[in-house]
Parts: structure tokens; sequence; C-alpha cells
């Protein structure tokens, strides 16, 4: 019952954290855009059997609203053995470099950084397509000294199908956290797409090849350093969705998996000295990758136990369901944990429907929300409760180390 309190109290807490922080900053979720400030960018692509989707990515950064004068661009085939090398070399005004595959995507990231010269590198995966306004709206945050890389909300590619939407709901709630936590500089990763200042890879080394997940301890180094990300809520980058669950889990338990060595690398930076980073965001975090898992072992426990129907969760604050079933009783007494229950579904969803809107998401993803949050929610318990047995073992995940760069 007090685990219960628990979990309720902290997840209202941050549902009205980022909230608040929305309807206080609400006016600064979009950056003015000054177009003559175009400084020279490199765009830097990492491909690894990367056919079928490296021509429509160099499509999309050529369409970008930034001077063609200004824009580099970088492809590093990984060793592929298929036509990436020869698609990267049919476009006009792209440098393509050609390497040994070594396992994972950090090897031709830093291959490419130390062949970059300008100032600021984008460094972009090559199954994601920018939008036309990307480049001119990252380049803004740039400006601040303390800024070391930007990042943007990440879209769905044509989005078909029940799994494909519910992605689309995980990934716009992302976009509006991040946002959030951009005012309070605790923004800790750089997924997929992002753009950097290379004086941080000189000063501070480049992406950690022993990392699965580098584009997060990336992120946790620039704020180690004492550097900030920034984070743009109004521009996007599109990705392809997962269309079968085994592909979705495997990219998950490798995310879950990976940030539990990352947390482990700098456990230090957990509380005050780190600001809210450390004193909010990291607990927090932390605590709704653990919810999941024993919401799964919960739901697991009650389908094998004898009598499910007789929920301990109801029946420990005096509410038997067995017998209210039995006895055509279903009105629910009216106490505190209901009205706790109530406020953080309602806060949950009424910060989904901003996210929403941020996101442009499909009139249809309303009723995504309430599948989402039962389905895959527990989907995210069962992948993390398998990371962390992973991880506690010791047991590293071949596929993960040897992984392409598209997963």
């Amino acid at each position: 019952m007090i685990a219960l309190y628990v979990v309720l109290f902290i997840s209202l807490y941050g549902g009205v954290f980022f909230l608040y922080s929305y309807f206080q900053n609400k006016s600064k979720f979009s950056m003015p855009v000054d177009r003559s400030y175009t400084p020279p960018v490199t765009v830097l692509i990492p491909a690894y059997n990367e056919e079928r989707t490296l021509a429509r990515t160099l499509d999309y950064v050529f369409r970008m609203d930034y001077p063609r004068g200004k824009l580099k661009v970088i492809v590093v085939d990984d060793g592929s053995s298929d036509r990436t090398y020869e698609i990267a070399k049919e476009y006009d005004g792209v440098t393509v470099y050609r390497k040994e595959n070594q396992g994972c995507k950090a090897f031709p990231v830093n291959y490419g950084l130390k062949r970059v010269r300008t100032d600021l590198v984008f460094i972009l995966d090559a199954d994601c397509m920018p939008a036309k306004d990307w480049l001119i709206k990252q380049v803004q945050y740039m400006k601040d000294e303390k800024t070391m890389a930007a990042m943007s909300q990440i879209k769905m590619y044509r989005p078909r199908g029940f799994l494909s939407s519910l992605q689309e709901v995980e990934f716009a709630l992302s976009a509006f956290i991040r946002k959030n936590l951009f005012f309070i500089e605790s923004i800790n990763l750089t997924p997929g797409a992002g753009l950097f200042k290379r004086e941080f890879f000189e000063k501070h080394g480049y992406f950690d090849t022993s990392s699965i997940v580098e584009d997060f301890e990336i992120g946790m180094r620039i704020k180690a350093k004492g550097y900030n990300i920034a984070h743009a809520i109004d521009t996007y980058v599109m990705t392809y969705p997962h269309k079968k669950v085994r592909g979705l889990a495997k990219e998950r338990l490798r995310w879950s998996y990976g940030y539990f060595t990352v947390f482990k690398k700098y456990g230090y930076m957990f509380g005050f000295k780190h600001g809210d980073l450390g004193a909010f965001y990291l607990p927090i975090s932390l605590f709704f990758m653990v919810v999941p898992i024993i919401m799964a072992l919960r739901a697991v426990f009650m389908a094998t136990s004898s009598g499910t129907l007789h929920n301990s969760m109801w029946s420990s604050i005096g509410y038997d369901f067995a017998y209210s079933i039995a006895n055509y009783q279903l009105t629910i007494p009216f106490k505190l944990v209901y009205f706790l229950m109530a406020a953080m579904v309602l806060l949950g969803f009424a910060g989904f429907l901003i996210a929403r809107k941020f996101a442009s998401l499909r009139k249809g993803s309303v009723f995504m929300y309430p599948i989402y949050m039962i389905c895959y929610i527990f989907f995210l318990g069962v992948v993390n409760s398998i990371a962390v047995v992973m991880f506690v073992l010791g047991i590293k995940p071949k596929w993960a180390v040897s992984r392409m760069i598209q997963t």
C-alpha cells in the first residue's frame, strides 16, 4: 500500500512539473529564426547496408532550407556489403569514405568526425530524414557558448498500423518532456540526429565505442562537463517505425540495458551538485524505468496466483473486487487513492494533448493514449525486467554490440 502511494505521488509530482513548466514557458517553445545567421555545417551520415534508405535521407538533406554553399555532406560507408557506397557516390557534393566495419555506429561516426573541418556538425542516422527548417532552427541554439548540442523531436515516417501508432504516442510524449527539460538544463541525450559543436569532441573525446547507447553516453558526458543540450520541438526528424514487435523489443532492450550501464558510469551525477539534472530528472527517469517493471511483475503475479479476481491492490484499501462482481456492486469507494489515480490519469492525458499538438498527430491518436498507457507500459515493463536481469548478471546483448546502424 505504501509503495502504491509512493508511485502515485512521484507520478503526480512529475505530471504537475511538466504541465507547470509548459504553461510557464509556453512563449519560449519556438526559437526566433535569424536567417542571417547561417554558419557552415557538415552533415555526417554513418551508413552500414543502407541501400534502401540512404538515397531518401540524402534527398531530404539537400532539400533543407539552408544555403547550399554553407553545407558539406560526408557519408561514411562502414564496410557495407550492398550498394550503399555506390548510391552515396552518385550525389554531387557528397564526400564518401569507406572503412572496415568494426561493429557499432560509434566507429564510423568518429572516423567521420576526424575529417570534419566546420565548427558545427550535424550527425544524422542513414534512416532519418530532417524537415526543411531543421538546420536553420537548430543553429540558433548554438549561439549560446554553453550549448554543445541541439536536437529536435522525432516523428514516424508514414506510420501505418497499431504498432506505429504506439510509437507515435511514445515519441510525441518524449519530445514534450525533453522540451520542458531544456528549460531546466536537464536534457541528457542526443538520439538519432543532433547538431554538435566540433570543439567538444576535440576537448573531451569522441563517441564511446564500448557503449551500446553512444548517443546517451555522449549526452551525459556533455552534461558532466558543465555544458547544455538544446531542444527544438517546432521542427523534426523523421525515422522509420518498427513494424514488428520483435524489432521494437530488441531496440528497447538495447536502450534499457544501455541506460543502466550509463547510469552506473555517471552515478556520481545523481544529487544536488549537478543541479536539476542530478536532483530531479536522473532520479525520476530511473524511477520511471523501474515502475513498468513493478507493474508488469504485479500483473504476472496476479494472473498466475489463485483467486485472480481478488485484486489485493483493491482489497488492501478495503474493497473486495471479487465480492463486488459476484453481487453486482461495482461502485468504487471514494478514497484518497482513487482521487490520486484520477488526477494522475487526467494530468497524463492533458500532457499528451499538448504533446499531440506539437507532433501534429492524427485525430485517432487520442484513442491510442489509453492503449499506450496499458499495453505499452506493460511491454516496457517486460523489456526493462529482462534488461535488469541481464545487467545484474553481466550478460551483454551480443546482437546489440554487433548491431547495424539501422536498428
